[in-house]
């Protein structure tokens, strides 16, 4: 689907001494100056038969209208339901009874390294664009206005401007990942959030209209010698003993990266042992 959201913009300065701060500043405080409209363009996945749509957070930041089209030509008006510029996702309702395509969303956890891909979405306003690659890498951090991003997935299928928010399917029939970012020098090097993490994110925009802190904790207490060997500890010394995470979901938990990665699809109210 195309989203076209319309950002209302401030022009500062003053139209007579260019580039100088004292007019500049006085002009943008006492002279009102003018505004006009910028439209930005990206994509979306439907999420579920209610209207959500999934699509990056850049794409409607700032804006004033939003304006959804699907791949049938039908268009409707949305309105944000919430969005998180830290993790680069947000959330819009679509205002429509229709009955809506809802693709598959899959597992990302279980994301092959050189498995085939299929990127959707609407570069340079060619819209419904699609492009094949495969699965290039995971677990890629990349940095961006400002901010650090960890846990992406790495493809070549080719993603360009417009593309942002666009599904990445996996086999053409499960979204794995949605479509955030490139490498600007460089090329067939474009970065997606793993879905998985997606998932817990949108149910927090839906529920909250925001992400909800996720805490990582410990419980000290004083060493018990009978508890001793099996925690690692030496008997008779008066070590603190902690609580550890060993596993999630089954699934041994030896490392932080891959702590991190299992508490990121979990909710804030939710245990973990």
């Amino acid at each position: 689907m195309n989203i076209t959201s319309t950002q209302s913009v401030v022009e500062h300065g003053n139209p007579f001494l260019r580039g100088d701060p004292i007019f500049d500043e006085f002009f943008s405080r006492f002279m009102n100056p003018p505004q006009s409209a910028a439209q930005s363009l990206g994509t979306g996945v439907i999420i579920n038969s209610d209207g959500f749509v999934l699509t990056n957070e850049h794409v409607l930041a700032g804006a004033t209208q939003i304006r959804v089209t699907l791949a049938d030509g039908r268009q409707f008006d949305a309105e944000l339901v919430g969005g998180d510029p830290a993790s680069d996702l947000a959330v819009v309702k679509i205002k429509t009874q229709d009955p809506l395509p809802t693709p598959k969303l899959g597992d990302s956890d279980d994301a092959m390294i050189g498995e085939s891909v299929i990127a959707i979405g609407n570069p340079f306003g060619l819209n419904h664009t699609v492009t094949t690659g495969v699965l290039s890498a995971i677990n890629r951090s990349i940095r961006g206005d400002g901010r650090e991003y960890h846990g992406f997935l790495q493809t070549d299928a080719s993603i360009n401007p417009g593309n942002s928010g666009g599904p990445l399917l996996e086999h053409g029939r499960e979204v794995i990942g949605i479509n955030t970012a490139i490498l600007g020098n460089a090329q067939g090097i474009g970065f997606a959030i793993p879905i998985n993490r997606a998932r817990r994110i949108v149910d927090d925009l839906i529920r909250h209209g925001e992400v909800q802190a996720t805490w990582l904790g410990h419980v000290a207490a004083g060493a018990d010698p009978r508890a001793a060997p099996g925690d690692g500890l030496r008997a008779g010394h008066g070590r603190a003993g902690l609580d550890r995470l060993r596993g999630h979901s089954g699934r041994a938990v030896r490392r932080a990266p891959r702590r991190h990665r299992h508490l990121a699809g979990r909710h804030a109210t939710s245990l973990a042992s």
